[in-house]
């Protein structure tokens, strides 16, 4: 018998932790389930799994029985979501696979499955280390996670690169249509410059978990990367192939850049995406002097037309672009201007902080007469 008494928001609080690397659907049901391992010196191990990736964390408990099982990830948070907020007594018959939940006045009874058939986490052996702050690693993340492709044929622009160097960290995520790119200034005691390609809805994990304190020890070899952080720890397995040379897409050269207010920009372009996105979601940008002029266009719709205060440097210009691929990296951003460097219509339009050189994103331009979206 395995006996626990726990608090419900803590437990509801480490499985909504540990469940999101639950496989939603696979030919093994045992991965659809936590691993639930109750320690007297060190409380409760909760631990999810879909063999891509893997979560585990340490909740506070009062351990009287040892022992651990495997249960339902979905079923089981359901039930402790909706228990009142007391403590929850915890029975588990081990020879049975059955665990007992008591939580005041609700009793339930959850089949679970042997503990020994659940897959353990791959441990990342003869790893390179590196400890990187919370808040950095949040920040490189966020601003390149929503730019991953989505495309399954290729598998490498479904993650991002990371590319570990001495002094510094870059990421990378593209699609082919556009491109984000990000560095921190870190320091590293690595040998050699080291890149790796992390899933995407592995760096989407991550930076949902993190929080702004603390520190990330980060463990690295071929085939595996874990993360560290506030008694969670995620193991991904990483992604083999070789990720495009984002250098020489990004242009080393520019005849114009717009200054403008992210926030105005922001609020015309989600105006002007009401018409866009009725038809092929596209919205043109044309500087005149002193304006920036957005406009989209539907046969049937209609069209609009907005007009956003800029500083030009260099001649006007105009292109036509996707309005998703603008707003999602106007919305990560946090900084109160955005600079824009143009070299034509057919160049990649290039979005830069005003005040900072740590990043770069890039859209590719919707060609004249091909107004078909181009992306995902």
């Amino acid at each position: 018998m395995m006996n626990f008494n726990i608090e419900k928001k803590d437990f509801y609080q480490g499985l909504n932790i540990t469940h999101r690397a639950c496989a939603s659907s696979n030919t093994m049901p045992i991965l659809k389930g936590i691993l639930i391992e109750a320690k007297k010196d060190k409380g409760l191990h909760l631990m999810g799994t879909d063999l891509e990736i893997g979560i585990e964390n340490w909740v506070p408990a009062n351990v009287k029985k040892e022992g651990k099982i495997v249960l339902p990830a979905n079923q089981l948070r359901n039930i402790i979501r909706e228990l009142p907020n007391e403590e929850i007594d915890f029975d588990v018959d081990l020879e049975r696979y059955r665990a007992n939940i008591n939580c005041l006045n609700s009793q339930f009874t959850i089949n679970g499955y042997n503990p020994e058939e659940y897959p353990q986490l791959p441990d990342v052996n003869i790893p390179t280390e590196l400890e990187i702050p919370s808040a950095k690693l949040k920040k490189i993340i966020s601003e390149v996670e929503f730019s991953t492709s989505s495309d399954q044929t290729q598998p490498v622009l479904t993650g991002a690169l990371m590319v570990l160097e001495d002094n510094q960290i870059k990421m990378v995520s593209t699609n082919k249509y556009r491109l984000a790119y990000s560095k921190i200034e870190n320091k590293n005691d690595i040998d050699e410059k080291l890149e790796i390609i992390i899933p995407g809805a592995t760096i989407k994990e991550i930076s949902s978990l993190l929080e702004e304190e603390g520190t990330v020890k980060m463990k690295v070899n071929e085939n595996y990367a874990s993360f560290d952080f506030n008694d969670i720890i995620v193991v991904s397995r990483l992604i083999e192939g070789k990720f495009p040379n984002f250098e020489q897409v990004i242009p080393d050269e520019k005849n114009t850049t717009i200054t403008v207010n992210k926030e105005y920009l922001q609020s015309a372009v989600k105006r002007a995406s009401l018409i866009a996105k009725l038809d092929s979601n596209i919205v043109s940008l044309k500087s005149k002097d002193n304006s920036l002029i957005i406009e989209s266009e539907d046969s049937d719709s209609g069209s609009a037309h907005e007009e956003v205060p800029i500083t030009l440097e260099g001649e006007n210009h105009k292109i036509s672009i996707d309005a998703s691929y603008l707003l999602d990296v106007l919305k990560v951003l946090e900084e109160e201007k955005v600079k824009l460097d143009l070299i034509g219509s057919l160049n990649p339009l290039v979005l830069k902080k005003e005040e900072s050189d740590d990043y770069i994103y890039l859209i590719m331009p919707i060609r004249p007469g091909n107004e078909e979206n181009e992306g995902e």
